[in-house]
Order: structure tokens, then sequence, then C-alpha cells
């Protein structure tokens, strides 16, 4: 039968993009501004636009050739796994601030989903909805980045990418009513909920076809280091070392994806709950391996700080990223100052200064 040519949608990380390729939707920078339109072919001029503004990853459309497929013949697992890897690229450009582990990235959930037996189990996890599946989507990527930032083999960063995945699949045992209301249960609800990570470990063990490691890490990703966590109260390094990874993980998206808008205010307060929590509830180390990799704030990002002043992010530093330069340009009624101020966050005349929120 013969075939025609389709175009499917990847992300490029920015080093790998080359004049003529189409974008496939808006590239805006991190305060909602148009920087390359759906549809437009970059050229040079415009990729180097794209890196003045920190864009590390690109969505662009690449042709390929597809045959008519019969409707009786359509594989569910390959529209699937297309969308999946759709949804990794989102994540991939919403948290990672440089393309060192891109494409490395792409390659381990490419080689996950060629396993039949997990792309079955994500499915299940679909149908689970309120975002499971995204919310495991971010989890597996954001563990990727401490993974290969710990210089994992791959064999250890397929059973945590695997793990990271299937983490909440327990959840599809649970009333929809405590799904719906997930943010708002009484004790007795919370008691119910609690159980996700245990209906997990339980069912994944009940198939037989995965390996006892994926299980427990499932089992253990609500764990943590003082045992306040659950189901077991394990403490410390009766916790499997994947399962802290897949912790800091799930509790960082978590919080991201609470928020009615995820901006970079949502991400600075995810990191100072990490920074507050290491060493208490997660492995230091981890976290502050997370904390290197991903990204809070923008060269000329806009902020309003502490005292309502108002300004642009103008210097990041890379030990203290919440603590940036910002030249302030008006003050806390909007008057534009005769001359900008600059003011570095991280010295102590201005040590009980901080950024307030973002300006979208």
């Amino acid at each position: 039968m013969a075939g025609q040519l389709q175009e499917k949608i990847e992300t490029f990380s920015i080093s790998n993009v080359t004049p003529g390729i189409r974008v496939s939707q808006d590239i805006k920078d991190k305060n909602g501004f148009l920087l390359v339109g759906a549809n437009t072919e970059l050229t040079d001029r415009l990729i180097d636009k794209l890196k003045q503004f920190g864009i590390t990853c690109v969505p662009v459309f690449v042709a390929q050739q597809i045959s008519n497929v019969p409707i009786n013949n359509i594989n569910l697992n390959e529209i699937f796994r297309e969308q999946l890897l759709n949804s990794v690229n989102t994540s991939i450009v919403n948290f990672i601030k440089n393309d060192t582990f891109v494409d490395r990235i792409v390659q381990i959930i490419t080689d996950i989903t060629k396993d039949d037996i997990l792309m079955s189990l994500l499915i299940e996890i679909k149908t689970i909805g309120h975002n499971v599946l995204m919310h495991s989507i971010n989890v597996f990527t954001l563990s990727m980045l401490i993974g290969l930032k710990n210089h994992f083999p791959v064999d250890r960063l397929m059973v945590l990418g695997q793990s990271a995945l299937l983490h909440d699949i327990g959840k599809k045992f649970l009333p929809s009513e405590i799904l719906d209301n997930a943010r708002n249960l009484s004790s007795e609800e919370k008691k119910v909920f609690e159980q996700h990570a245990l209906f997990g470990f339980e069912y994944l063990q009940s198939l037989g076809k995965l390996p006892y490691e994926i299980s427990r890490i499932v089992l253990q990703h609500h764990e943590r280091l003082d045992g306040s966590g659950y189901p077991g109260k394990l403490s410390k390094d009766d916790i499997h070392k994947l399962a802290q990874i897949v912790a800091i993980t799930d509790s960082f998206a978590s919080i991201i994806e609470g928020q009615e808008r995820a901006n970079r205010f949502a991400f600075a307060e995810a990191i100072e709950f990490l920074l507050g929590s290491g060493g208490i509830y997660f492995n230091y180390d981890l976290s502050t391996c997370l904390l290197d990799e991903i990204t809070v704030y923008h060269i000329y990002d806009w902020v309003v700080l502490s005292n309502d002043d108002i300004g642009i992010i103008t210097k990041i530093h890379d030990s203290t990223p919440l603590r940036p330069v910002v030249t302030v340009f008006f003050d806390k009624f909007k008057q534009k100052y005769s001359f900008p101020k600059q003011i570095d966050l991280t010295t102590k005349t201005y040590i009980n200064l901080f950024i307030k929120c973002t300006l979208d």
C-alpha cells in the first residue's frame, strides 16, 4: 500500500537545530513574550536569538514516511508511544536549563517504550486521569537529571526511569472521589490515599513481569529519611537509593503541578522546600544534584522584590540561583527611578530582600 509523508513533532536541543527547520509551536520566553511563532522556518539569526534568551530545547516538525493503516491494524502501543515521547519532550522543555542531558534522556525513554509490558502499564496510568501520567513523566525527567548528574550506568538509569514512570500506578485502585479531592482529604480518606504505594507494589508483584527492584521502589517512593513517610515508616539507609530519588522528584513535581500556573515562583517554592527538607526528609546530596540542573529564573525575567520594587534579572549566580542580581527600575508605587539600581541579592546589604514573584 502506498505510503505518504506526514510530519511529526520532535524536540531538538538548541545545539542540534539548523536553519530551515520549522518550529511546531510558539516559542516564548519565561515572561510569555513571543520569540518565534509556530510554523516559522528558523534562520541563523533566529537560532541565535533563541540561544540569547536561554531557550535550550525547540519543538520542531520532522517529516516521516507512513503507510495507510486499516483501522483493524491500528497498534495502540505505537500511537501511545508517539504521544508519550511528545509529552517527555514537553517535560524536558519545562525543566531543563541546558541541553547537556537532553539527548540521553530522549534515548532512555525511547528504549523504555520498546518494552510492550511497560507500554501497557503506562496506558493503564493514562486511564487513571487526573494528570497522573503527565506527573509521572515529569518525575521521570527530573529523576533522569539526578541519575545522569551522578553518572549512573545505563542499567541503573533504566531501572530508575521505569520506576519513576510507574511510581503512581497504585492510584488506579483508589476511589474516584479521593482522586477528585486529593488535596482536601479527611484523615480517614488520607489513610486510604496513602495505600496507593502499597497497592502499586502488590499489583506489579502480582503481574510477575517486572524486576522486584522496581516494585520495591514504587512501594517506597513516599518514605522519608526521618521515618515520617509511608507506608513502612522506613528511615535512612532502609530506603532504596533509587526510591530516595523518586521521593525527591515526586515531591518537587507535585509542588509545581499544585500551582494554578507553574511559573518561576512555583519553582522557587519547590526549591525552597527541597533545600529546607534536605537531610531531614530527603537525601541532601541528591536534592542538590537536582537543583543544579533545573532552571528557576532567566536573564531578563521581570520580578517584584519583597519591598515591592520592580526590576529585571541581569545576572544569575550558579551557586545561588534564588538570589540573582536584579536591576530595579520602578519603586513600589510603579514610579520609574531616575537611575536604575543594581541589587545583588547575595550581598549582606540585601540579605533581608528577596524575590516575591515574577511578572508574566
